[in-house]
């Protein structure tokens, strides 16, 4: 069976023969998936097909066998993503978000920068959560709004928060690996995560990173020397990178953006500096 998942006028196809990985993917990215007539010329995000206690999955760039349900949504969720990463015609940087006082504190930075740990620490605590890892960027309204992607938290071979459990047992969250990357992943249809159709203002942007400090800090960091690292995590879409220089800019008074160090453990601290922003 083929399905059609949509967001933001752009579509990915996923085919499957399992109707509960189908019903999962459903509710961890809270998009409805449309059974459509089935096309063997078509080139979905996922090919999946029942294989034992597991699934065996064609993506774009190969094929793979999984052992387990969880693993094979965990698999299909990160193809459905980029599968929308291709379509979209969208500004998306890699970065985490949360809304406070009404506008968006959207945090850039580098894989394992911390942009998990803080966007997990804002839905903790009541914050609207956009995203931990791919934001998308309006510069002309100057708005952030929701990328269909699930919140992932890096678990570096440890266990799920205790207080996680019971949303595992209501299937709300579940833990997934690739290879040794395990992490808890979290459904958007969760209270505490931003619609697609919000769309806050942006209120600051943030490169962050982690340090060996013993406190979390903020510190202004020119703009010039930002810009290559955030026009190296960004997905212009059919933009220019003049679109996101000008947003940059744009919240960089004095020509200076706030660059968040993280200490560690100190996340909790580091959230408290950027509500103040």
């Amino acid at each position: 069976m083929l399905y059609r998942l949509a967001w933001d006028g752009c579509a990915v196809a996923l085919r499957c023969d399992d109707r509960r990985l189908v019903d999962a993917v459903e509710n961890y990215l809270d998009l409805a998936a449309e059974a459509i007539d089935d096309d063997p010329a078509a080139t979905p995000a996922a090919d999946v097909a029942r294989n034992g206690e597991g699934h065996r999955v064609r993506l774009a760039y190969g094929e793979t066998a999984t052992a387990s349900p969880s693993e094979t949504v965990y698999l299909v969720l990160e193809a459905v993503a980029y599968g929308f990463a291709m379509a979209t015609r969208q500004l998306v940087v890699h970065a985490g978000g949360f809304v406070a006082a009404g506008g968006a504190v959207v945090c850039l930075g580098a894989p394992k920068a911390g942009k998990s740990s803080l966007s997990f620490a804002a839905w903790r605590r009541g914050f609207d959560v956009l995203g931990d890892d791919r934001i998308c960027l309006d510069p002309a309204a100057g708005r952030a709004s929701v990328y269909p992607k699930c919140l992932k938290i890096r678990l570096d071979g440890g266990a799920p928060p205790a207080d996680m459990g019971d949303l595992v047992k209501q299937g709300n969250a579940f833990v997934g690996a690739l290879g040794d990357d395990r992490r808890l992943v979290l459904s958007r249809r969760l209270p505490g995560f931003a619609g697609y159709d919000a769309a806050p203002p942006l209120r600051a942007l943030v490169c962050i990173e982690r340090s060996d400090e013993a406190a979390s800090r903020l510190e202004p960091v020119p703009v010039v020397e930002a810009l290559d690292d955030i026009l190296g995590h960004a997905m212009l879409g059919d933009r220019t990178p003049m679109a996101l220089v000008r947003l940059v800019k744009a919240h960089a008074p004095g020509g200076r953006l706030p660059r968040l160090k993280i200490a560690p453990d100190d996340t909790d601290a580091a959230l408290d500096l950027l509500r103040e922003l």
